[in-house]
């Protein structure tokens, strides 16, 4: 699997190619995921990407999505993670959302920190995102780079003016502060502080 996206993101097949559509269709869901993941963890790896690359492999997602919200199973995006390393958050925002929908996403101790960054523009979203892996995440070091990262995604939350968003994120900060996460109250008011 794992050739065939590096043929298709250098420009070698085509979506329409029976061997995509034949791997797609016949892998495991897990495998699937892994292939995705190795092509996220490849691109965010790359300091700078040719424009094509990037857009063959967004383009890719794009069709694995679409797959998804048609009914294919969502812990195929398992490994989409790594590519908040390699994309604007717009693009890979809403793909990490309904991703962690699924019981499977793994953040690989990377995707508190582009959540962080996204909470400036998108503060629901990457609320809703932080919310969702912290939930599946019982175990201190699972959730260190969540937890790490949460105060500015509730402070974004807190301070973007939506009433529903404000109200999640202080659902969420109470839960967490529940859960032993003692100072983040402390840390959330010195993010919204140093606005």
């Amino acid at each position: 699997g794992d050739h065939i996206v590096v043929l298709f993101v250098r420009g070698e097949l085509e979506l329409v190619d029976s061997l995509i559509s034949d791997y797609f269709t016949h892998a495991t869901v897990e495998d699937r995921a892994s292939v995705l993941g190795h092509l996220g963890w490849g691109l965010g790896r790359e300091d700078e990407l040719p424009g094509d690359v990037l857009s063959r492999a967004r383009q890719l997602m794009d069709a694995r999505v679409q797959s998804v919200r048609s009914g294919s199973d969502v812990n195929e995006l398992a490994g989409f993670g790594w590519f908040a390393m390699a994309s604007p958050a717009e693009w890979w925002l809403p793909i990490l959302e309904l991703a962690a929908t699924g019981d499977n996403l793994d953040p690989h101790g990377l995707v508190g920190e582009a959540l962080e960054d996204a909470a400036e523009t998108a503060p629901g979203s990457a609320l809703r995102v932080l919310s969702a892996l912290l939930s599946q995440r019982t175990e201190p070091f699972q959730r260190f780079g969540l937890v790490d990262h949460a105060p500015g995604v509730l402070a974004a939350a807190l301070d973007g003016g939506d009433a529903e968003v404000i109200e999640n994120a202080r659902a969420l900060l109470d839960q967490l502060g529940r859960q032993g996460e003692l100072r983040l109250g402390d840390l959330v008011e010195e993010r919204r502080k140093r606005g």
